[in-house]
């Protein structure tokens, strides 16, 4: 068949319509997706805009020189000014000026790969008044290169308001504590200083020719001191505890030395009343431990002190027993019985609570703060157990309480503790007839120099150390007493006792200056200090100052003669004779129970 031109040519219409036909439905395909894509652009920007219109923090935009390029309305009502005034704007002429270097750190940080960043800074509103805004700020990058940041900026006024004051209540509580904890010190000092003059010029006395009548009141008067004694250090105590200021220490001792010096110190008091005093140990306790032995000492005398107290007839029985027992540590389990009063059933629920007692009436037969519980309980609690009580009215008490101590590891040092425990006095064993040993031990003919500007406390000092042989000298500061050692030469004296807080010069300052002088002279004048100064931390000043020694007022003789047994005797070391008045004795060193 044979295609005329007229064919071939209605064939290429035919062809032409088709192509065009294709095309026409290709492009309406391409102008649809075009047109989608348009819309999405549109309906993403529409919400990008109501975003950032709406949005409750102030959104804006600037450029890489600062220069403002966009503002939301939260931003307009944030800084006062309208976005039209906005644009006209540099971060400079808003931001606070101490924070302009901020700012201009974050423009002009590294955009490599974008940046994105969160500060806090302040603006400067149209106003005047300055508002706090935490600030997240990204890079805004086109065709791959930076162009300038986008933030948005909460106002954390509030906030920042609420900070300060929290950071002004705190520092005005830290404050307040400062100065409870310095009205503390001060009462202390203030209280002790003239106790120290009643106790030491009672003793005095009682050393000197007086007739039976006046031997038994003067006792009343050393008694009745130490009864004030024992309610001051008990609200001193419960200050502490109150204000957080109480501190544990963690070292190795000897259980059974620290219980046997309790039961010694007690018995003298158990005997007066004709009470058997003893104590037992489970074969299972462990002999050395590590924990806090002062703090361990200072609840079982409360309690025994309490036992004894309430107790006209009968014993009072002390029992130390292992609950719990790993190789690091181990629950001991303390109890206190006696065969006393009793406490009513509904009484025993608030014997712990602070100014509480069984018998809270006037007339009460048995008198005290109704602290000494109290403080025990939160003792007991900061070394990780509990404390309780079961009673019988007329029938006895039996105080008990857990502690949580860690176990020693073995060594020489624990071997030698353990057989010295084993050598001393077991528990039951037949006391002393007085409540003191002898105060002749120390060292006779020394000449001692003592730094004490309290006439009464001067008196009572010399006193003691005249009795005992030694020599006294009499400074009234920290001045006069380092003028005195250097007009005296290196072997002036052979110990010096310091107050600490004195006029003009203090003895810690008088100490420091004189270690310092001594450097490289190999000389080292023994120094004890005598403080009214008895609370946590007071020896650790001490000491750290350069003193040998520390002993608080109100000072007993048998404390001095003590302290200078150990500073001269060749069978004694200093560091063994630890803070022994007030209830602050290391149990390291006393008698032992086996």
């Amino acid at each position: 068949m044979m295609i005329t031109p007229i064919s071939l040519i209605s064939l290429l219409c035919l062809a032409a319509f088709g192509w065009v036909a294709l095309l026409r439905r290709r492009v309406q395909n391409q102008t649809g997706i075009i047109l989608q894509r348009l819309q999405r652009e549109v309906a993403l920007e529409e919400r990008y805009r109501d975003l950032f219109e709406n949005a409750s923090d102030m959104v804006y935009t600037h450029d890489l020189a600062g220069n403002l390029t966009s503002l939301n309305r939260a931003g307009e009502r944030i800084t006062g000014y309208h976005r039209d005034d906005v644009l006209k704007l540099n971060l400079a002429q808003i931001v606070a000026p101490e924070h302009l270097d901020l700012a201009r750190q974050i423009i002009h940080c590294d955009r490599a790969e974008g940046c994105a960043t969160t500060y806090e800074l302040e603006i400067v509103t149209r106003d005047g008044r300055r508002v706090s805004v935490e600030v997240s700020a990204r890079t805004i990058h086109r065709e791959g290169k930076p162009e300038g940041v986008q933030c948005n900026a909460r106002d954390i006024t509030e906030r920042k308001r609420a900070e300060a004051e929290m950071k002004k209540a705190k520092e005005a509580a830290e404050a307040a504590s400062r100065a409870k904890s310095e009205f503390l010190a001060n009462m202390s000092h203030e209280i002790r200083t003239p106790m120290n003059g009643i106790i030491g010029m009672a003793q005095l006395l009682l050393d000197t020719p007086v007739n039976p009548e006046q031997r038994e009141y003067l006792g009343m008067v050393g008694a009745s001191a130490n009864s004030l004694m024992a309610i001051i250090n008990d609200i001193l105590d419960f200050s502490k505890i109150e204000a957080g200021k109480v501190e544990l220490e963690n070292v190795e001792f000897s259980l059974r030395e620290c219980v046997a010096e309790i039961v010694k110190g007690l018995s003298f008091q158990a005997r007066q009343k004709g009470l058997k005093l003893k104590c037992l140990f489970e074969p299972k306790v462990p002999e050395l431990l590590v924990g806090d032995p002062v703090r361990l000492r200072q609840v079982l005398v409360n309690l025994i002190g309490n036992a004894i107290k309430f107790t006209e007839q009968g014993e009072v029985a002390v029992r130390v027993g292992a609950e719990l027992q790993t190789a690091r540590e181990a629950l001991l389990c303390f109890s206190v019985q006696d065969t006393g009063i009793g406490i009513p059933l509904e009484k025993q629920g608030v014997i712990f609570e602070p100014f509480r007692q069984a018998d809270g009436s006037t007339t009460r037969s048995f008198g005290g703060t109704g602290l000494g519980l109290t403080i025990s309980s939160k003792l007991v609690e900061m070394l990780g157990g509990r404390v309780w009580v079961e009673s019988a009215l007329g029938k006895g008490s039996t105080f008990q309480f857990t502690v949580r101590f860690g176990i020693a590891k073995p060594s020489l040092k624990a071997a030698e503790v353990v057989r010295r425990s084993y050598a001393t006095l077991p528990c039951g064993s037949r006391m002393p007839s007085e409540p003191h040993g002898s105060l002749s031990g120390s060292s006779p003919g020394l000449r001692i120099l003592v730094a004490e500007d309290n006439p009464t406390n001067q008196k009572v000092i010399t006193r003691i150390l005249e009795k005992r042989g030694h020599r006294v000298v009499i400074v009234v500061n920290g001045r006069e007493a380092l003028a005195a050692i250097e007009s005296a030469g290196p072997n002036g004296y052979d110990l010096a006792i310091m107050d600490v807080q004195m006029p003009e010069m203090d003895g810690l300052e008088a100490t420091a200056l004189l270690r310092e002088s001594e450097k490289g002279t190999g000389a080292h004048l023994p120094i004890i200090a005598v403080t009214a100064h008895a609370m946590k931390g007071d020896r650790e000043l001490c000491l750290a100052a350069g003193m040998d020694d520390y002993i608080s007022k109100p000072l007993r003789a048998q404390d001095l003669t003590g302290a200078l047994d150990a500073l001269f005797s060749s069978k004694r070391k200093p560091a063994e004779h630890a803070l022994r008045s007030q209830g602050n004795a290391a149990c390291a060193v006393a008698p032992a129970a086996s």
